[in-house]
């Protein structure tokens, strides 16, 4: 108890600054969505979706990446609006849940035991394993051949950071990158907005659901060489990885 106390005691001085900062993100949001509050809005995700298949998409092949798959909802929903044969999904999750606590679901929550989902569809692949297990190796084999769609479902601010730094010399001018849960400005959001500073990607919502509670982005060009962008991800990752090693 005496060891608790002691860490209570080192904490609170710096409670006002976390709150701060939680509130100074919530504030960030606020006037980002202001700027795109005529963009395309739909009262799901279903409709969302929908609508980049049509306008975005149309009868083409594309290469679909989805982080965070859960039950496989949304990767099935993506299998069913584009048929083409030559379409390639691709989910990655551990399938054991959160691996950190995320607003008032506990860490495990979604846990599949590390099964993915039966999709009766031969052409969506799964990842099974943590994004930094599995999407390098993965990367490093990966030929894009179509229009790339990222489904970031991935909760959490440091992993979804970590999917978009490894993904940014593949994300040509284009790529469409749906984010689940962006109303999370701690998270996602935050996400997207370092990304983009650290990587020099511009980007625009293309459509949102009410509220932005869900986004799709589409980036533009970087002004980083694919060699600097390469190095920037190594950089990125090792913070990443030292930054948990530390926790």
């Amino acid at each position: 108890m005496a060891i608790w106390s002691a860490k209570r005691r080192l904490i609170r001085p710096f409670a006002p600054l976390l709150a701060d900062d939680k509130l100074a993100q919530i504030a960030k949001w606020c006037r980002f969505v202001e700027n795109y509050r005529d963009c395309p809005m739909f009262p799901s995700r279903e409709n969302m979706y929908a609508h980049i298949q049509e306008t975005i998409l149309g009868s083409g092949a594309m290469d679909y990446l989805e982080f965070g798959v859960a039950d496989g909802a949304s990767i099935v929903q993506w299998a069913a609006l584009n048929r083409h044969p030559e379409t390639r999904f691709w989910g990655f999750d551990s399938f054991q849940g959160l691996p950190d606590a995320w607003q008032n679901l506990s860490k495990g929550t979604f846990n599949r035991n590390g099964q993915p989902p039966e999709t009766g569809d031969r052409r969506i692949r799964f990842e099974v394993g943590l994004f930094q297990e599995t999407l390098p190796s993965f990367l490093r084999g990966f030929d894009p051949r179509h229009q790339l769609v990222v489904h970031a479902d991935a909760d959490l601010y440091s992993a979804t950071l970590y999917l978009m730094t490894q993904l940014d010399p593949y994300a040509q001018a284009g790529t469409v990158v749906i984010f689940d849960e962006f109303w999370d400005a701690s998270h996602e959001f935050r996400a997207l907005m370092d990304y983009s500073t650290a990587y020099l990607r511009d980007f625009s919502i293309i459509a949102a659901t009410r509220y932005f509670g869900q986004v799709a982005v589409m980036l533009h060009g970087s002004t980083t060489s694919q060699p600097q962008a390469a190095q920037r991800t190594l950089q990125t990752a090792k913070a990443i990885e030292s930054a948990t090693n530390r926790r």
